[in-house]
């Protein structure tokens, strides 16, 4: 017999009830298993961890997604087929998370500018082009790019930037061959012109004897320029971020080649300037590090101003900038846009309608009215196909965008990077004329918006 007030013995098997230290635990006790919790409706910031989804579903997105960033640097064929397979893998795909009201309300910008583009004009009688509706609808991938870079892991997000890495390498590489003239002759690119790439303008002069305009594999050097540099700038803003020293020399080293293409094969001066005067803002707004920032800073500026200073090629393009036909009549094309304007102010052309030739004078130039319907001004052409109201809202969205995308992330950073990009290039072009930058374009701006991309190291 136990002594008074010891604990009895515990029967082998079956715990004490600590409650109770005199009873035994007559049955053995199992933890009751839980229900889930219901999920509700979130209302607050989305999650930074992409939904729930197929790893075949993901899969598929990211194969689009690399046709998309890999096509627009190769054929206009290529990018639009990477966005329609976007959106029809995320239609197939994720049928439950496609909400139209939802998307209708967070892009209330880009949804009115598209309205006003398409519907304004037939207010007076003047609907779009085919070309001019392509150019419009476009801009419909931002939120297709959002939605599909959201539902993506930081693994897939590096394949896709990294296939858009190795095509503009090998893209760099054609440009290079071409510029020196290590290109096949005209007639063995011949069977190029049944698809309708531009094969022949790699073969113009450049402005020095001996050397030609590289196109890279898009054959069209201000193409190539203008795809490129949105490409140098994701890799500029991963570089400044990155915390592994690999990652950040390869997105250093491949800004620089953008760069190089830019500047010494293809001879785009517009485009060199404004990638330069964007990278100068996009390391002054990120830099964390005063001495890294100063480094990367000085080393853009000087690379772009040695490509200038140092090359004869382009202190030539430069140089003719003073003369009437190097600056390629450009006052008397942005003449046209003025009158177009001034006779269409509220509703406009309609989007693809404006031709320089419509609005020449006498004393406009023949080149001048052989113009494909840009005025050299990206801004200015809008409001002359789509109206003054149409140009404001194409602002209006610019300027949602910027500050929309979180600058303290990559992706973030270089969104508004791109932005800046664009309004520079967009006072002296019409970059969105060219159907490979207008697919990049709103492929980077939509990388660029999604709530999936928040971490700063891919």
């Amino acid at each position: 017999m136990a002594p008074r007030g010891a604990r009895p013995e515990p029967t082998p098997g079956f715990p004490l009830d600590d409650r109770n230290p005199s009873r035994h635990a007559a049955t053995v006790r199992r933890p009751r298993a839980r229900a889930e919790p219901t999920p509700l409706p979130s209302t607050s910031a989305p999650s930074l961890r992409p939904p729930t989804a197929s790893s075949a579903a993901r899969k598929g997105l990211t194969a689009m997604l690399c046709l998309w960033a890999g096509g627009v640097q190769i054929s206009e064929g290529l990018g639009a087929a990477g966005l329609a397979g976007t959106a029809l893998v995320a239609a197939l795909a994720f049928p439950r998370e496609v909400e139209v009201k939802g998307a209708l309300r967070r892009w209330w910008p880009l949804w009115s500018f598209v309205a006003w583009a398409l519907l304004g004009p037939l207010l007076g009688a003047r609907g779009p082009s085919g070309s001019g509706l392509a150019r419009v609808l476009d801009w419909l991938g931002v939120p297709l790019a959002a939605f599909a870079a959201a539902r993506m892991t930081p693994r897939h997000r590096r394949v896709v930037m990294a296939v858009a890495g190795g095509v503009f390498v090998l893209s760099f590489a054609a440009a290079g061959l071409q510029s020196f003239g290590v290109w096949p002759r005209p007639e063995t690119m011949k069977v190029l012109g049944y698809f309708h790439h531009p094969y022949l303008r790699v073969y113009e002069q450049g402005p020095v004897p001996g050397r030609f305009m590289g196109g890279g594999l898009l054959f069209h050097r201000l193409k190539f320029s203008h795809v490129s540099a949105l490409v140098a700038l994701w890799a500029l803003a991963l570089g400044l971020q990155a915390r592994r020293p690999a990652v950040r020399i390869s997105a250093y080293a491949l800004a620089a080649l953008v760069v190089t293409g830019i500047g010494a094969f293809a001879f785009a001066r517009a485009a060199l300037v404004a990638l330069v005067l964007a990278a100068a803002l996009l390391i002054l707004a990120k830099v964390r590090h005063r001495r890294r920032g100063a480094v990367v800073l000085v080393a853009v500026l000087v690379l772009g101003g040695a490509l200038v200073g140092l090359s004869p090629s382009m202190r030539a393009r430069f140089a003719v900038l003073t003369t009437a036909h190097g600056g390629e009549h450009r006052d008397a094309l942005l003449a046209t846009g003025v009158r177009a304007v001034r006779a269409h102010p509220l509703l406009g052309l309609g989007m693809g309608r404006f031709h320089p030739r419509d609005y020449a004078t006498s004393s406009t130039p023949e080149d001048v009215r052989e113009n494909a319907g840009k005025a050299h001004n990206q801004l200015l052409s809008l409001a002359a196909e789509a109206g003054l109201p149409g140009a404001l809202l194409f602002v209006v969205l610019l300027v949602w965008l910027f500050y929309k995308f979180d600058g303290s992330t990559v992706s973030g950073s270089a969104g508004r990077a791109c932005l800046v990009f664009f309004a520079l290039l967009s006072s002296v072009h019409d970059p969105l004329f060219q159907a490979p930058f207008s697919l990049a374009l709103v492929l980077a701006l939509g990388c660029a918006s999604a709530p999936g991309l928040r971490p700063s190291t891919p």
